[in-house]
Parts: structure tokens; sequence; C-alpha cells
């Protein structure tokens, strides 16, 4: 699979691509502070498939929450997951992307005519 060679594709900005779970991370350098705990979260476009069209916004792209878990051992857990919304599962099932230019549904494949396409790639909100 072939991502266009551009700065929102390459670099800092290059897809991960997949789920990744590490667990028990320790401080190359240094030590993390005692009182460090907790988690951070950040919410990322990261696209599954190649865009249609380029350029497009970032927008266009799925979600993917990275987690960064400091526990009380002073190690660290990192944790990277897609958000599973309608639109990542049905072009997983496809195995292929199946939405267009963002918010022009006339540039989607013909498949996803009925089809939610939010990708969830902005704010994440915790839920109990």
């Amino acid at each position: 699979m072939s991502f266009p060679a551009t700065p929102d594709y390459t670099g800092l900005n290059k897809p991960v691509g997949q789920e990744v779970s590490i667990k028990g991370l320790k401080a190359s350098e240094g030590t993390i502070p005692a009182d460090v705990r907790g988690a951070f979260f950040r919410a990322v476009p990261d696209p599954q498939f190649p865009p249609f069209f380029h350029p497009d916004t970032a927008l266009s792209d799925d979600g993917m929450i990275s987690r960064v878990l400091f526990n009380a051992d002073g190690t660290v857990d990192y944790d990277i997951r897609y958000v599973q919304t309608p639109r990542w599962k049905a072009e997983r099932a496809a195995g292929k992307r199946l939405f267009g230019r963002y918010r022009n549904p006339y540039t989607n494949d013909p498949s996803a005519f009925d089809l939610e396409g939010t990708v969830s790639n902005t704010t994440p909100v915790w839920h109990a």
C-alpha cells in the first residue's frame, strides 16, 4: 500500500497503520518523577488506506487514539488504537478506502452511499 510522498504522509505524519501495545517501558535517561501517575491521551488522524485524491485535509483520515500510561512502578505503557467507527469497519472489510474528499459524498465509492462517514480523529472523550 502506497501513500503519496508529500508532507501530509511523510516524516512525523507518516501513517502508523497498525494498533500497538508496549508495556513496561523505562526511561532511557533519568527517571520519571514518582508523583507522575495517570494517563495522557491524544487523538491523531491516521489513515488505514491511501486517499483517492490529493491534496485533501487530514480531517478525512481515520481516527487513532494514543495512550501513555504512567505506572506506580515508574514504567510507562504505550497503546495506540484506531477509533472503530462504522466507516473504519466498512473500509477494513472492503480492504480499501471508500470515502473521497472531505465532506464531498460525490467522490465516495458507490458502495459507501449509505455509510456514516465520521472519522473521530480530533478530540478523545473519556467514558467511564
